[in-house]
């Protein structure tokens, strides 16, 4: 059974943007030689988790000094410059590992201020110890913030706002659940610190979701559903899904097996009606997807309309190039209709939300049809052409 620690954390209106995103890569940590007996001094000086972990913010590197994190697997040491940790303001605690110990979880507190603010916010980290790499997310902002104006020689205090955001996560071996629970704010036109706060309680948003360790990378795998108050799957098209930011694309690859390469291209060359450009995605000089990106001057542009055309990318036992044939016996209830846009025919498939389109026209229809009074369009009633092959598999 896996064991589950429960964290109350804070998430930050900045840190509830960046948890937005779907994939978050492990960046390497600069690896600092010790000998055995420099690691018994620093581990004499240190914060010890266990015989096997240990944390300090002084480790000498040349004449200065940084925060480490020394980790032991059999006989062999490894020290880790780490990205936190080293000031008076900033510390880390270590929240527990993974069920197979090759992850290590801190939470790392930082705290600032001045005459007119006070910030205290808490990061997440996730450590891959054996590899020497680390990730992790904003998780908590407290804000409080003061204004003042000048007035008669004396300085009035006109506004007194903050703003803090609470979440709980779930942590069950390389998994971790994450919900956002309370948002406040106020703002407050008065020169006294005691008037009553105007509370707002925002529901959970949607940063909120379940993110796992996959392939070195945290991929978030499920978003909350305002609607249904669930957890729901993401549907993923091979590595990519609708929803995912745009420099989320360039993430999910290794750049170890490849380079990958966006290309603007008009909609309307992948049947939509629009004069507005698309992005192709290529992966070593393959082309993979065609993405639809609504709003592309905006700072966070997500993927709403999703194409596969690699016939390498898989999307529920779907690929393109496979027969229409074979896709009618996985799915004999699909109906075939024309696209009253395009022309082109295409199949949709309830249970998964994705549509099958087939680039055809008048002279080579993959079924004939007729005219329905009922529906007010053209139904199939016959297939004669069931080697007719697959060109696009769209996420809806």
């Amino acid at each position: 059974m896996n064991k589950v620690l429960y964290i109350v954390l804070l998430f930050s209106l900045a840190a509830s943007q960046a948890q937005n995103g779907y994939v978050y890569k492990f960046d390497k940590m600069p690896v600092i030689i010790k000998t055995f007996a420099e690691i018994e001094k620093l581990q004499a000086e240190a914060e010890v988790y266990d015989a096997n972990l240990f944390y300090t913010t002084n480790c000498p590197v040349g004449n200065t000094a940084t925060s480490a994190i020394a980790y032991r697997k059999g006989k062999e040491w490894k020290v880790y410059e780490t990205p936190f940790g080293g000031t008076f303001r900033t510390s880390a605690g270590f929240s527990g590992y993974s069920d197979d110990r090759n992850y290590a979880y801190f939470e790392v507190n930082y705290t600032a201020g001045g005459n007119d603010f006070e910030v205290d916010n808490i990061d997440f980290y996730i450590i891959d110890l054996v590899n020497g790499s680390c990730t992790g997310f904003e998780k908590d902002e407290y804000r409080h913030n003061w204004e003042y104006l000048q007035q008669d020689n004396s300085e009035e205090l006109v506004k007194n706002s903050y703003y803090s955001v609470k979440s709980n996560i779930i942590i069950e071996g390389n998994k971790f659940t994450i919900m956002k629970s309370v948002f406040s704010e106020a703002d407050l036109d008065t020169a006294t610190y005691t008037d009553g706060l105007n509370y707002q309680y925002g529901k959970y948003g949607s940063q909120s979701g379940i993110y796992e360790i996959e392939d070195r990378k945290l991929v978030k795998t499920h978003y909350y559903n305002d609607a249904t108050m669930r957890m729901q799957p993401i549907v993923y098209a091979g590595k990519l899904a609708s929803g995912m930011v745009l420099r989320d694309v360039i993430d999910v690859y290794n750049p170890d097996e490849g380079l990958v390469v966006l290309k603007e291209v008009p909609r309307f060359t992948y049947g939509d009606d629009s004069d507005e450009m698309g992005y192709e995605v290529w992966w070593e000089d393959k082309l993979q997807y065609f993405l639809i990106v609504p709003n592309p001057d905006t700072d966070v542009k997500r993927i709403a309309g999703l194409t596969v055309i690699s016939p390498e990318i898989e999307v529920h036992g779907l690929h393109t190039g496979m027969p229409v044939g074979e896709i009618l016996k996985k799915f004999p209830n699909a109906k075939l209709h024309i696209d009253l846009i395009n022309e082109w025919e295409y199949l949709y498939i309830n249970e998964y939300n994705v549509r099958l389109t087939f680039k055809t026209d008048e002279e080579n229809r993959i079924a004939k049809y007729k005219y329905s009074k009922k529906t007010g369009e053209d139904e199939a009633v016959k297939v004669i052409d069931k080697d007719r092959k697959l060109d696009y598999i769209s996420v809806i």
